[in-house]
């Protein structure tokens, strides 16, 4: 299990990644989560079909957004996935990186 406090994920280009955000500092229970966007950075280009192909992001304990998997990285790319999170009153957004390194 890899655990990022803050700052930028770096994962293998061949691992299958699962993430876990924690929210509770921001929003003590939302009750549902939307992946916005998953861009390659390093390209610009839009990824989410083939690096986050199927899949939506859900609320797992109460406080976790928990994302599809990622997968098919390429090596040396840098990834960001955009996403939102929400109670009845606020939506929130938030954002993780993930480096491919090897």
């Amino acid at each position: 299990m890899h655990r990022v406090l803050e700052g930028v994920q770096h994962s293998a280009s061949f691992a299958e990644i699962i993430l876990r955000v924690d929210v509770v500092d921001q929003m003590a229970a939302p009750t549902s989560a939307a992946i916005e966007s998953v861009v390659d950075i390093t390209t610009g280009e839009s990824v989410k079909g083939t690096v986050m192909p199927s899949g939506a992001a859900s609320i797992e304990d109460t406080t976790f957004v928990k994302f599809p998997s990622l997968q098919s990285l390429t090596v040396g790319h840098e990834y960001s996935i955009r996403f939102s999170f929400s109670d009845a009153d606020n939506k929130l957004p938030g954002e993780v990186l993930v480096d491919a390194v090897f």
